[in-house]
């Protein structure tokens, strides 16, 4: 019987497959035992990874968002220091699947897709040549229902639109915020970042931040009436002092970390990204067609759009 197995596995170039995966696994054991001995460690490796994405033009918040993930991580496993050839499928799987890995299903698919794009430069480098997070993936079987539903997130009502509008000044930056995002769903670096340009009568028009798309979106009276109040008219921005701010992800934070302060201070339990889902359920409510609010708001597909209203209108008897 045995005889007959090993004729059957010759005959179908079992064996050679067999062989040729031992070999290349040996052949990057040899590579890591060489490169090992060099000052190749997993910070040199992300430093790298760093100044290639900006080269490559990827966005700044894209950049930042890479580094804090695997920064996180790596202080997690006390590992800056280790070589990237240290790494192997289980270390791969305890990050994604282990009892210090994120809880919920959206931050685990989010690190998975940073390492295994971390661990792919590392590899097309000739630092490594085995990627071990190409067998690994996240393990739903052992998440609850809760780790797998997506976050909860709310509507503006009308009455905590005009409470906020009410509080602020007219001109003012977070007057001028709310009222163009809550009429138009814009962004919010993409509205901090106006240039006086992009601004007519009945419409602003601009290129968003995140995915370089053209917006163009009407506006009504009231919120030409908002721009027309802020006083800054010389300058490039509708407002120079939070632009820079707004382009650098850090500094962005501080300021919407300042408006949810404000918010608070009038009762108003709502964050700047729910001025767009509102647009958006708004705009969908009102009969408007799917692919025309994409277009509206620079998403790339409709199924990012419709995730926005599904999200909001489950929600919004509750607000």
């Amino acid at each position: 019987m045995k005889a007959k197995a090993q004729a059957w596995c010759l005959s179908r170039g079992i064996k050679d497959l067999e062989d040729k995966a031992w070999n290349e696994r040996q052949g990057d054991k040899i590579v890591t035992a060489i490169t090992v001995g060099k000052s190749i460690t997993m910070r040199f490796c992300l430093e790298r990874w760093m100044v290639s994405l900006k080269n490559r033009g990827r966005k700044r918040q894209t950049i930042y968002q890479y580094d804090y993930t695997v920064r996180n991580w790596l202080t997690l496993e006390k590992a800056f220091n280790k070589h990237p050839g240290a790494f192997e499928e289980r270390d791969l799987n305890l990050a994604l699947n282990g009892p210090r890995s994120p809880k919920r299903a959206p931050s685990k698919r989010v690190l998975h897709s940073t390492l295994k794009s971390f661990f792919n430069y590392i590899h097309d480098s000739g630092w490594i040549m085995h990627n071990p997070t190409k067998v690994v993936d996240v393990n739903y079987e052992t998440m609850t229902h809760l780790q797998k539903e997506p976050g909860v997130h709310y509507c503006w009502t009308q009455a905590q639109i005009d409470t906020f509008l009410n509080g602020t000044k007219l001109g003012s930056f977070w007057h001028t915020v709310v009222t163009i995002g809550i009429a138009t769903g814009m962004r919010f670096r993409d509205i901090a970042s106006l240039e006086w340009e992009s601004v007519s009568e009945t419409h602003i028009t601009a290129w968003t931040r995140k995915r370089d798309r053209r917006i163009c979106i009407p506006i009504n009276e009231s919120v030409h009436r908002a721009i027309m109040a802020v006083t800054n008219y010389a300058g490039k921005y509708l407002f120079p002092n939070q632009a820079p701010k707004s382009l650098h992800p850090t500094n962005r934070c501080a300021l919407t970390f300042e408006f949810r302060a404000l918010a608070d201070s009038m009762g108003i339990p709502r964050c700047l990204h729910d001025l767009r889902r509102t647009y958006i359920t708004r705009q969908a409510q009102a009969g408007v067609p799917l692919k025309q609010i994409a277009a509206e708001v620079g998403h790339a597909s409709t199924t990012t759009t419709e995730g926005y209203i599904q999200v909001v209108e489950n929600e919004q008897e509750k607000t």
